[in-house]
C-alpha cells in the first residue's frame, strides 16, 4: 500500500498488541524487529484477564458475556483488574500508544445502559494518567462507541482533562473501525473536544518515532 499510494497518501504499518504481557509464550520479539513498523499499540481486553483472575466463574470469560448476567460486584471486580492489567501496561510494555482507557464501559453502560460510575476508579486511572507521561506513550481518544449508539469518547472528556492537567501532551485519535464504514468516526467531534480542554497537536508514529500534527 506504500508503494502504490506512494506520492498521493501516506500508509502507515501498525498493529496493535493486545494484552501484551499476558501470554508469556507469544514470539513479541520477532514482531518488534519486523521491518517497516511504524506504530504499535497496546490493549487489555476483557477475555485475557478474566481467564487468568476468574477461569472458574459460571458466565464464561468475556467481560460482554459476563455482564449480561447482571451481578455487578463481579464485573466491578473485574474492571478491577482491568485497570491492575492496564497499569502494569503502561508501566512495562514496549508500546508506543495505549489504547480504550475506558472499554470496559463500552460494554457495561454502551451495550447494557447499567450506567456505572467510571469516577468509582479514579485513583487507579490517575496513576495510569501519570504512569502514561512518565513513560513517554500516549494515550488513544477511541471513538468507537459512536458508530453503536454510546456517544461517550474512551476515555471520556473529564478523564482527558485530568490527563491534560497532570502535563499530558500526547493524544492520539483511533476509531477502531472493524467496518470501512466506522473509518475515521467522530474525529472531528474528537478534535474540538481535545481542543476545548486545550490540546492543540495529535500525534502519529513513523517508524516508530512520534510525530505531530495540528488539531
Amino acid at each position: 500500500m506504500k508503494k502504490r499510494y506512494s506520492g498521493r497518501l501516506k500508509v502507515f504499518a501498525g498493529l496493535e498488541f493486545g494484552d501484551p504481557l499476558t501470554d508469556e509464550n507469544y514470539p513479541y520479539q520477532e514482531i518488534y524487529e519486523m521491518d517497516g513498523l511504524d506504530c504499535i499499540l497496546g490493549s487489555i481486553h476483557s477475555t485475557p484477564i478474566c481467564k487468568k483472575y476468574f477461569f472458574d466463574n459460571p458466565y464464561g470469560d468475556n467481560l460482554l458475556d459476563i455482564a449480561k448476567q447482571g451481578d455487578i460486584a463481579f464485573v466491578k471486580e473485574i474492571i478491577c483488574v482491568y485497570y491492575r492489567e492496564y497499569l502494569n501496561l503502561c508501566e512495562n510494555a514496549n508500546v508506543d500508544i495505549v489504547t480504550h482507557l475506558t472499554f470496559p464501559f463500552r460494554y457495561t453502560n454502551g451495550n447494557l445502559g447499567y450506567g456505572l460510575d467510571i469516577s468509582e476508579y479514579d485513583k487507579s486511572i490517575e496513576k495510569i494518567l501519570k504512569t502514561i507521561i512518565k513513560t513517554g506513550k500516549t494515550l488513544e481518544v477511541n471513538t468507537s462507541g459512536f458508530p453503536m449508539g454510546w456517544h461517550e469518547f474512551m476515555p471520556n472528556e473529564r478523564i482527558l482533562t485530568m490527563y491534560y492537567e497532570f502535563g499530558g501532551r500526547n493524544v492520539s485519535l483511533g476509531s477502531d473501525a472493524h467496518k470501512t464504514e466506522n473509518l475515521g468516526v467522530a474525529f472531528d467531534e474528537a478534535g474540538e473536544m481535545l481542543k476545548k480542554i486545550g490540546f492543540t497537536h495529535g500525534s502519529y508514529y513513523e517508524n516508530r518515532q512520534r510525530k505531530t500534527y495540528l488539531l
